[in-house]
């Protein structure tokens, strides 16, 4: 077990080893994809706010907010505070056999920022796993009448196999199996799903729509692409 890496040599990492490892363990594809448009050949040594500063001392305006993660900045001091103060005192994280007064307190003040009768929370840990309950919740509120989700062709919903099967990308080469009743209409264009014959089918792979065949469909029961 020698050759196991730890945190503190993880900091000082030279980038080409970085990469050669991501390679190895990770996704050779992702190297080649992220040099190939100039990022990746430097690391970061700190964020602050909407600042990365690379080790080579460079500060870099970052615009991207995590994709969609992180739009609070990086390392936000009420947020450090916080995280902080929960580790100082040995709170607990959240335990499947007790409640969180933590889950509790967030849930109540989502509910008082909502509008209307919006108070119900669902905490999910990620995007897909957001959009697939999504997508639950409309099967149920049609109690099972209803089996065609619509997504446009150039969505991305996530990479489990119910959200995969959502996403439309030419990166999706490999055509994994998915939910049932799922067609496509071009991005933008409103006036497809409605069009006599409705959106197309789904292309083999989940890749874009190109000319394929329409085919009715039954009124929509989920989400459309962002």
């Amino acid at each position: 077990m020698s050759d196991l890496i730890g945190v503190e040599e993880c900091e000082s990492l030279p980038v080409k080893q970085v990469q050669d490892l991501y390679r190895r363990y990770v996704s050779r594809s992702q190297v080649n994809l992220m040099t190939t448009f100039g990022f990746g050949r430097e690391l970061v040594e700190r964020a602050e706010g909407a600042h990365i500063w690379t080790r080579d001392g460079r500060r870099i305006l970052d615009v991207t907010g995590g994709v969609g993660v992180l739009n609070h900045g990086h390392n936000h001091p009420r947020i450090v505070a916080a995280r902080r103060r929960f580790a100082e005192r040995g709170r607990m994280e959240v335990h499947k056999a007790f409640f969180s007064p933590y889950v509790a307190a967030l849930s109540h003040n989502v509910a008082a920022l909502l509008p209307g009768d919006l108070n119900i929370s669902y905490f999910p840990n990620s995007g897909a796993e957001a959009n697939e309950g999504a997508v639950k919740m409309a099967y149920k509120y049609h109690g099972g009448r209803r089996g065609t989700i619509l997504r446009a062709d150039i969505s991305f919903h996530g990479k489990t196999l119910g959200a995969g099967s959502l996403t439309g990308s030419s990166e999706n080469s490999f055509r994994f199996p998915g939910l049932p009743g799922i067609v496509v209409y071009p991005y933008g264009d409103v006036a497809a799903v409605g069009a006599p014959g409705g959106p197309a089918p789904p292309p083999p792979g989940g890749g874009p729509r190109q000319g394929a065949t329409r085919r009715p469909v039954t009124p929509c029961s989920g989400a459309a692409g962002w």
